[in-house]
């Protein structure tokens, strides 16, 4: 917040108190929320996905951010775990299209093809 709230000095000339740093980030997460919804339809709807995770500190905790993207859309979520069923939720039961990705076993469950 301290870092949030110093480069508001520096760049803008504005000065607020960590406090205040929460509150607008609260205030952004909540207009961002249906957006991010509609965000996450669309990589749902979508023909084609590519997907792939990475290792993620957060809070000093390891995780991952697992990142879906169409020739459009790009959508990110952060989770402690690198199970398949991760991308089985965040595509849905009802993903119909294809997942390129790197041949991780976590992405055998979406977007496989059956002859």
């Amino acid at each position: 917040m301290r870092m949030i709230g110093g480069l508001m000095g520096e760049m803008c000339g504005l000065h607020i108190s960590d406090g205040e740093v929460v509150k607008l980030l609260d205030g952004v997460k909540a207009a961002g929320k249906s957006e991010l919804a509609c965000l996450k339809a669309r990589v749902q709807s979508a023909p084609s996905v590519c997907a792939d995770e990475t290792g993620w500190r957060e809070d000093g905790d390891n995780g991952y951010l697992w990142g879906f993207f169409t020739e459009k859309d790009r959508y990110f979520e952060y989770r402690k775990s690198r199970a398949g069923a991760v991308p089985e939720e965040i595509l849905g039961e009802d993903f119909g299209g294809v997942v390129t990705c790197d041949f991780y076993a976590g992405y055998n469950n979406v977007g496989v093809l059956s002859a």
